[in-house]
């Protein structure tokens, strides 16, 4: 039994077989959108299983489509991790920047605040002192007399 020769690909995208055309008729509306994405793949494979002279050919270039297609998901995967473990590290660093930020405008309002109840504890003692200065010279004015 001859092995087929292995057709040589270029990666072109992760989601379609390299050298793959798109089909001459677009996909139903009713179709998922995993099923369109897997239309370049599928035409490919009934290419290949068209081209085949025996079923031990067939199962052989199913088993090299099936191959490639589990590398490029591969390789998204891991390329979809790298960039989830970058969008965590970025969001780890603006969460400690937003919970600095926050602190400090918690320390922002409270010493506002202390410094409200100070003004309001000063106007108090001053609106106390001038009542004490007006009985004061109310009692002035009635000693003069």
């Amino acid at each position: 039994q001859q092995q087929p020769q292995q057709q040589q690909r270029t990666p072109q995208s992760n989601h379609a077989p390299a050298g793959t055309a798109q089909p001459a008729t677009a996909p139903t509306s009713n179709c998922s959108a995993t099923a369109q994405e897997m239309m370049p793949w599928a035409g490919e494979l009934v290419s290949h299983l068209q081209a085949c002279q025996s079923p031990d050919e067939a199962r052989y270039r199913c088993a090299e489509l099936l191959a490639e297609f589990a590398s490029k998901q591969q390789v998204a995967s891991t390329q979809q991790d790298e960039r989830m473990r970058k969008l965590q590290g970025a969001n780890s660093v603006l969460l400690r920047g937003f919970r600095g930020l926050y602190q400090k405008q918690r320390g922002a309002e409270a010493r506002s605040q202390q410094a409200e109840d100070a003004c309001a504890r000063m106007a108090a003692e001053l609106a106390r002192c001038q009542e004490q200065l007006h009985r004061a010279e109310r009692a002035k004015s009635a000693l003069q007399y």
